[in-house]
């Protein structure tokens, strides 16, 4: 398949695919609903000074002087805070280009050719934090256990091999690679199944890999 050609209306990209805009304007407004929540309350009881107005409108993309007027601390941190969330699109729309689907339906092998072929790897940070966060807040709705499993920290992920039923050659693993840390006891432990649980915490949509010891405790 060819690259998808990136729609872009007045001089915004928008992806091509609608149900991957539509995941894109999900995180995007999760993401500054939750900012909101925790921000607005405190910053509209500041006000700035006209030399304030003045220094920090010039700060934000596409500023205009007709807008210093109406400037205030909340409005101002809030562009900031969307600004840089929107930082993040740009590898997720050349993501979606080079796997040309749904972001419902990609797999472990089409992050691995997009992250072997991308001449951006130093923000492939920001595509995995994309995905983590789209998939912890079930915004990407997608079961495919090996996609899942590359959205682990490099550490976990023979772990997640592990308790997803894959088979891992021993004989490729570092010794290094066969033990991991438990992140409750810090204890290292072989990497094999009988040694690691997931557990849930309630009110907490969130598992964690933990060594059996402190599953069963925690239980």
């Amino acid at each position: 398949m060819k690259g998808l050609k990136i729609k872009m209306i007045h001089g915004e990209r928008f992806f091509l695919i609608e149900e991957n805009q539509e995941i894109w304007e999900k995180y995007l407004n999760s993401i500054m609903d939750e900012w909101d929540a925790e921000n607005k309350e405190q910053l509209e009881k500041q006000v700035y000074t006209e030399e304030e107005k003045a220094k920090n409108i010039k700060r934000l993309s596409g500023y205009s002087e007709k807008g210093k007027n109406n400037l205030t601390p909340y409005k101002f941190e809030y562009r900031r805070k969307k600004m840089s969330v929107q930082q993040y699109k740009p590898i997720v729309l050349d993501f979606e280009k080079i796997v040309g689907k749904s972001f419902h339906k990609v797999s472990g092998q089409d992050v691995e050719k997009f992250k072997n072929t991308t001449s951006k790897k130093n923000k492939l940070n920001h595509l995995n934090a994309f995905l983590l966060y789209c998939v912890t807040n079930r915004i990407i709705e997608n079961e495919n256990k090996d996609f899942l499993i590359l959205l682990l920290p490099e550490l976990y992920r023979n772990v997640g091999k592990l308790l997803a039923g894959n088979k891992l050659d021993s004989l490729l693993l570092t010794e290094e690679e066969k033990k991991i840390e438990c992140p409750f006891c810090k204890q290292e432990k072989e990497a094999i199944s009988d040694n690691w649980m997931l557990i849930q915490f309630p009110n907490n949509e969130k598992k964690f890999i933990v060594c059996r010891e402190c599953g069963e405790e925690k239980c």
